[in-house]
């Protein structure tokens, strides 16, 4: 897979191998698994930490999902992004 500041491939080729496809799948599969462990070693982490669980809740209810926003929901800058809300169109006869 690509490394960080590298170019990105082409998403369209005109002939894919099955040996890429293979290697990709592979890929894929790997970076799953090592997600479900990183996902799980944070779950441990905020089950043994109340007080860091409840900035990290509130931090993701502020709109933050990366790394990035988690530091700067604790140097308090990152703020909730506004929602769009649809008002409702009330017909008058």
């Amino acid at each position: 897979m690509r490394k960080k500041g590298q170019a990105t491939k082409s998403l369209r080729r005109a002939y894919v191998t099955a040996g890429e496809v293979l290697k990709l799948l592979e890929h894929i599969e790997h970076y799953r698994h090592e997600l479900s462990i990183a996902s799980a070693i944070l779950e441990d982490w905020l089950r043994g930490s109340p007080e860091l669980k409840t900035e990290w809740l509130k931090s993701v209810s502020a709109g933050g999902v990366t790394a990035a926003d988690f530091d700067r929901f604790l140097g308090g800058t990152l703020h909730p992004r506004p929602t769009l809300q649809k008002a409702h169109l009330r017909l008058l006869a």
